[in-house]
């Protein structure tokens, strides 16, 4: 047995024998004082399964450390203890090899440098700079800890994935003495995440198509219904025209249901394009009012507008945030009872944001449903007041958009009196005159 496994295997003994005189190789790390502490929490970083089989081999007083080693050696988890003095490993479990192809002798004598040059060149620099981090930061008496994942390269230039839980420990004089840890083969699961990221951008995909192609027909049949409604040379009946306005407002809802979904697919995706603009955030919402305050005509809703004098310029797309504003308004008209008001304000500017939001009158949010608005289609147990429907997705669309901008969107609600929806988006910087 080398001298490291024998350390490792006085600490993991059980405490009922008596501690074998130390190896020579303990006076490196003897300001630690309690190695079994090192490796409980190098155990605690394990999965449950190898836990439980470490504590029932104690219970029935076998050998530790021979059952210990045998574990690791089928796992795909890596024990290793690196001297962080001169960043050579003093200790690392058999299994390495299997999962690295690199002979355990080559490991061993790895200099800190040769260490890093055998992680993926994506994930180099930063593995590099936390590893030096840790490795360097004083705090006396204390563990720092650090959990990464980042990809190695096999001397066949095949890649895998380690997911690596490390700790730093300190001496009484604050300086780094010993890293202990243990890396866990996630390859499998990286591969899985691909596959499933892949399945997912096709189902996105194929919806996109499906859905755009959706449009020209839900146009053509709007078209023509309001042509057949407005033709002066057709009588029709009040049961006809009613028919007619039926099918334009189902028309209305398809063509939400197709915006909302586009809208929700491009941002999963990642493809959702910002062009931001300086906007004087008064002038922005006067005239979003003046376009949509016939939104509320069907149901006799007031629809007005308040804009502070320090409401300030945004530096935001206008169409991504006539959006949201759609979408928070349709919101406040559909769950407002008629003859109601809605009106829409443009806030002070503050902590380097504008600042917009939506109040109504209608019927207010419960407290313990609020957390489910912003969700993908998240519902809540109010109703809106005339039957309207909804896709659920318009408040998360909301949300991804202003944090796209570097904003946040929140919700104030009483139930009975109605509901201030707010959102921040950053003010654009004041050009210095020369």
């Amino acid at each position: 047995m080398s001298e490291p496994q024998e350390l490792l295997g006085n600490a993991m003994r059980s405490e009922r024998s008596e501690p074998a005189a130390p190896p020579p190789w303990y006076d490196r790390v003897k300001p630690l004082h309690d190695h079994s502490e090192i490796l409980r929490s190098v155990v605690g970083s394990l999965s449950p399964a190898v836990r439980e089989g470490l504590s029932l081999w104690q219970r029935e007083h076998l050998d530790i450390h021979s059952l210990w080693m045998d574990a690791l050696e089928r796992a795909n988890h890596i024990l290793f203890v690196l001297d962080v003095r001169d960043h050579r490993f003093v200790y690392m479990s058999p299994n390495h090899e299997r999962i690295s192809g690199i002979p355990h002798e080559t490991w061993m004598a790895m200099s800190f440098e040769q260490n890093i040059a055998n992680i993926h060149s994506g994930d180099r620099e930063r593995v590099a700079a936390s590893l030096t981090s840790m490795h360097k930061r004083a705090v006396p008496h204390d563990v720092q800890s650090e959990v990464y994942e980042y990809r190695r390269v096999r001397p066949d230039g095949s890649v895998y994935w380690l997911r690596e839980w490390g700790s730093c420990y300190y001496g009484p004089a604050a300086e780094p003495l010993v890293a202990a840890g243990t890396a866990c083969d996630i390859t499998t699961e990286k591969h899985r995440e691909r596959e499933l990221r892949d399945a997912l951008a096709l189902k996105n995909k194929c919806v996109g198509i499906l859905v755009h192609d959706l449009r020209n027909p839900l146009t053509v049949i709007k078209g023509y219904t309001a042509l057949l409604r407005d033709d002066m040379k057709i009588s029709f009946e009040p049961h006809h025209l009613d028919m007619l306005a039926r099918i334009e407002r189902a028309c209305d809802k398809l063509q939400s249901i197709v915006g909302d979904t586009l809208d929700f697919n491009a941002i999963e995706a990642g493809a959702l394009a910002l062009e931001r603009v300086r906007m004087p955030v008064a002038e922005f919402l006067l005239r979003f009012r003046d376009l949509h305050a016939i939104l509320g005509e069907r149901k006799r809703i007031r629809i007005d507008a308040e804009c502070s004098g320090e409401a300030g310029v945004g530096l935001f797309d206008p169409d991504h945030i006539e959006h949201v504003l759609e979408n928070l308004l349709t919101n406040a008209i559909k769950y407002s009872n008629p003859g109601s008001r809605v009106v829409m304000r443009a806030l002070p500017a503050s902590a380097g944001m504008v600042w917009m939001e939506v109040e109504d009158e209608g019927l207010g949010i419960p407290q313990e449903e609020r957390d489910r608005l912003f969700t993908e289609f998240g519902r809540c147990s109010v109703k809106p007041t005339d039957g309207e429907q909804s896709t659920g997705l318009g408040l998360a669309i909301c949300r991804k958009v202003v944090a796209a901008h570097g904003g946040t969107i929140g919700c104030e609600s009483e139930v009975g009196r109605g509901s201030v929806f707010r959102f921040s988006l950053p003010a654009a910087v004041l050009e210095r005159s020369a």
